[in-house]
């Protein structure tokens, strides 16, 4: 017979599991940081140029249609 897992379980499993996901990125999250930092720091690009290419590898990594975007990025301009 299986046994039933109340939510309040699940809700500490999934805390559990997320922290040591967060854990196991940190580094991650540090080196990139760094990376930031050491490029600000020797003036290969500025915070803005490394945020517009951020966004760039973004949107390229996303298979998004260019023209697509496009044409509703000029639709939306217009409201704003």
């Amino acid at each position: 017979m299986s046994e039933k897992i109340s939510k309040t379980e699940r809700r500490v499993n999934f805390i559990k599991a997320f922290h040591e996901n967060e854990q196991a990125m940190q580094p991650y999250k540090d080196f990139r940081s760094d990376l930031k930092k050491n490029y600000v720091n020797n003036g290969w690009l500025s915070r803005e140029e490394i945020s517009t290419s951020v966004k760039v590898y973004r949107f390229m990594k996303s298979d998004l249609d260019i023209d697509d975007f496009h044409a509703v990025y000029k639709e939306m301009e217009k409201g704003l």
